[in-house]
């Protein structure tokens, strides 16, 4: 476990070292998730780390969280990549994005196996001051769970987390 998070910290901070401008993204949210006619609200959570490499282009390590109460959620690390629509280099101008990315995520980060996510979505940022921003995403976490059960809203199925995040985003 303990190399899983020497791993994990060292891949956030990755896309940053090589970025043309470095962010750190805090979002809080919530939303729902749903599986087969069934659905259940949901609190979320992403701290990431990532930057751009072209003018629009980015790439981002988060580390994410769904949860519907103190028992039953997931956890995991993700690694998206986005497009934004306007440049970075403009002052106080909202930037809308796109974002794609492919992770994993666990209900039970002891023992049980980890499931894949990805996740398609968009949002904004703003940047009233040079190094600090807001940020809203909305978008679809698509989680393929397994049969553990243990943590899962919906063992078994694939699973829609549909949400909205917002949150301040500090450049580097």
């Amino acid at each position: 476990m303990r190399v899983f998070w020497i791993v994990a910290v060292f891949l956030m901070f990755l896309p940053a070292v090589h970025a043309a401008d470095g962010e750190i993204g805090f979002l809080f949210g919530g939303g729902g998730v749903t599986a087969g006619g069934e659905a259940a609200a949901v609190r979320a959570y992403s701290l990431g780390v990532g930057g751009l490499f072209l003018d629009r282009w980015g790439a981002e390590v988060c580390l994410e969280g769904f949860a519907l109460d103190r028992d039953r959620g997931y956890d995991g690390l993700q690694v998206d990549v986005q497009y934004h629509f306007r440049s970075h280099a403009a002052p106080r101008t909202v930037i809308p994005y796109v974002v794609a990315g492919v992770g994993f995520r666990s209900d039970d980060w002891t023992e049980l196996p980890s499931y894949t996510t990805l996740r398609l979505g968009g949002g904004l940022r703003y940047y009233p001051w040079r190094f600090l921003g807001i940020r809203a995403e909305a978008g679809d976490d698509i989680v393929f769970a397994g049969e553990s059960g243990y943590g899962a809203p919906f063992p078994g199925r694939v699973q829609h987390v549909l949400g909205v995040r917002a949150g301040v985003c500090l450049r580097f």
